[in-house]
Parts: structure tokens; C-alpha cells; sequence
């Protein structure tokens, strides 16, 4: 959970059925989650006489404390549509078109600069957890950093001239 949430490279689950117990910590540790529209999710730890304590490290920032409360004392079951409305899930498609969804995901991603994504990914997650002005001065370095990098040159002038980029063109776009 920790290497998904904190690990350079993005990452996108694909829910397509249920995400019970550490199942759900996985979608939660995710960058990106879309499901299916017939997924199910719950906490259900409580109805093992357990608790979701690993898991809760991820969930808590996603859902909140209000929500997260309720599911983890109640272990409901909850639809694709209800873990949108709680923020665990980003969207929901039918079930035909999931790989499609993620695959879309994944280009979209891939048109980026890879230190880019990788230091966007960072950045969210730094940001969050700082005091507002330490995430300023967090922020004014690392886009001070970024702009001087060759990869953010590369980027520009291939915006420039009307060109995909050098990391596009190796990732087959």
C-alpha cells in the first residue's frame, strides 16, 4: 500500500467485481480507480471480529474521517456509484467497457513527461500533508526545478514546433 501510494509511477485499478477487506485499501491506494458498474465495496473487517488498521492509512485521506467512520463501523456493502460519491473511485463504466476506460487512463498519462508524472504524483501527495506556507515554498521550488530541467525544454519546444514530444514518440504516440 505504501509503495502504490508513495511509488513514482502511477497507478490505476480496475475494479470489476468485489473489493471487500484489503481489497478496498488496494483501490484506495490507487492514483486512479474506475470500476464497473456492478463492482461492490465494504469495509466487512468488523464482521471478521478484525479492523482495517493497514488499510485505513490510505482510506482515511480519500474518504474522510465522517465517512470512513460509518463504513468501518457498519462494514455496509456499497455500490460503484456510492464510492464515487465518497471519492474512492473516480468514475464508473459498464463492465464491457473497463479495459477500454483504463486504457484510456493510460494514454492519457503517457502524453506526459515522465519526470513530470512522476513529480505531479509527488507533489499532490506532499502538499496535502504540508501547513500552507511550507506547501508555497514546496511548490516554488519544485517549479523552479522543473522548469530548468531538459525534460520540461524538450516539452516546450516540441509545443513550439508543433511536434510530440521525445517521450510521446516513445511511447507510441
Amino acid at each position: 500500500l505504501k509503495l502504490m501510494r508513495e511509488g513514482a509511477k502511477p497507478v490505476i485499478c480496475a475494479v470489476n467485481g468485489h473489493a471487500f477487506g484489503g481489497g478496498i485499501g488496494l483501490v484506495a491506494a490507487a492514483d486512479i480507480a474506475i470500476a464497473a458498474d456492478q463492482a461492490k465495496f465494504s469495509f466487512s473487517e468488523v464482521h471478521l471480529g478484525v479492523i482495517p488498521a493497514m488499510i485505513s492509512v490510505v482510506v482515511l485521506p480519500k474518504l474522510g474521517e465522517h465517512q470512513t467512520m460509518r463504513l468501518f463501523l457498519t462494514a455496509e456493502r456499497f455500490t460503484a456509484e456510492q464510492a464515487v460519491g465518497y471519492g474512492l473511485i473516480h468514475r464508473v463504466v459498464p463492465a464491457d467497457e473497463l479495459e477500454s476506460a483504463v486504457q484510456a487512463e493510460v494514454d492519457a498519462i503517457a502524453r506526459g513527461g515522465p519526470i513530470a508524472i512522476s513529480e505531479a504524483k509527488r507533489l499532490v501527495r506532499r502538499v496535502a500533508s504540508l501547513p500552507v506556507d511550507e506547501a508555497f515554498a514546496y511548490a516554488e521550488q519544485k517549479i523552479a526545478e522543473l522548469f530548468a530541467s531538459a525534460e520540461a525544454a524538450e516539452g516546450m519546444a516540441a509545443f513550439i514546433t508543433k511536434r510530440p514530444p521525445s517521450w510521446a514518440r516513445d511511447a507510441g504516440d
